[in-house]
């Protein structure tokens, strides 16, 4: 699998998933078949991420994640990803 994601402005991308021959291919992003594509918000982006790291880490456990992908579970990004996210929704609560 593949992803390619864009960003258009400071608040928006574009995110599109790849799979099969494609996802290992040297073409272009431009050509061949994407199996999904979406524009979002930078925010409800880093949200899902964040929630789809969570859902691993429960269902495997830190060491259960290096077993099953023989990577360790990345919890510095996912430290720092649930950091700014925090920060984000207090700064938007301030008046």
């Amino acid at each position: 699998m593949r992803i390619v994601v864009r960003t258009f402005d400071a608040g928006s991308l574009s995110a599109e998933i790849a799979g099969g021959d494609r996802a290992l291919s040297l073409q272009e992003d431009s050509e061949g078949e994407e199996e999904f594509a979406a524009e979002t918000s930078v925010a409800a982006f880093c949200g899902q991420v964040k929630s789809a790291m969570q859902v691993l880490l429960d269902e495997h456990g830190a060491s259960g994640y290096e077993e099953r992908w023989r990577y360790p579970f990345p919890e510095h990004a996912y430290a720092e990803l649930a950091a700014l996210l925090r920060a984000r929704r207090t700064h938007k609560r301030q008046p």
